[in-house]
C-alpha cells in the first residue's frame, strides 16, 4: 500500500494519502521498548489509551484530543476514518508537537525506504525530514481552506 501511494500519488496529494493511512495504534503497539524510552511516544501511547477508555487526558494536544474524543462518541465503528479525515490535521498545525515529531520519524523512514525524493512526481532536492516539513505545511494549508 505505501509503495503504491509513494509512486502513484501526485506531489500535492502524497502526504495526505500517507498520513491519512497511518494507524497510530498499530504503529504504537509494535514499537515497544523504543516508545517507552521516548517521552513524546510515551505521551502519545498514554493519550491513545485514555481516549479509547473515555478517560481524561493531560491536554497537551487539546484540538487533536477533542477531535478524537468527538469521533469516538459520534460513531465508534468509524473512528479510524473519522480521525484520519478530521483530526490528523491537528498533528501538523502546531497543536501537538509530540504527534508531529512521531509522524516526522515515520514519514522520514518511509521516504528513505521508497526513495521519495527521487520519485518523478516529487523531485525534491532536500532531505526527507525537510520534505516532511514542506509537505505537512502544505497539507495543513489545504485542510484549513
Amino acid at each position: 500500500m505505501v509503495q503504491k501511494i509513494v509512486t502513484e500519488s501526485p506531489r500535492d496529494q502524497v502526504f495526505g494519502n500517507l498520513v491519512e493511512k497511518f494507524d497510530m495504534v498499530c504503529i504504537a503497539a509494535k514499537c515497544g521498548n523504543e516508545c517507552s524510552q521516548c517521552k513524546h511516544c510515551h505521551y502519545a501511547l498514554e493519550q491513545m489509551s485514555a481516549l479509547a477508555q473515555g478517560e481524561k487526558t493531560s491536554g497537551l494536544c487539546p484540538k487533536l484530543e477533542t477531535c478524537v474524543f468527538n469521533c469516538l462518541t459520534e460513531d465508534v465503528s468509524k473512528v479510524l476514518s473519522c480521525v484520519a479525515t478530521r483530526c490528523n490535521v491537528h498533528c501538523y498545525d502546531g497543536d501537538c508537537p509530540s504527534c508531529k515529531m512521531i509522524s516526522r520519524r515515520i514519514f522520514s523512514n518511509i521516504c528513505k525506504q521508497h526513495s521519495m525524493t527521487t520519485q518523478p512526481q516529487i523531485k525534491y532536492a532536500g532531505t526527507c525530514p525537510n520534505l516532511f516539513m514542506e509537505l505537512s505545511d502544505d497539507y495543513v494549508a489545504k485542510k484549513k481552506m
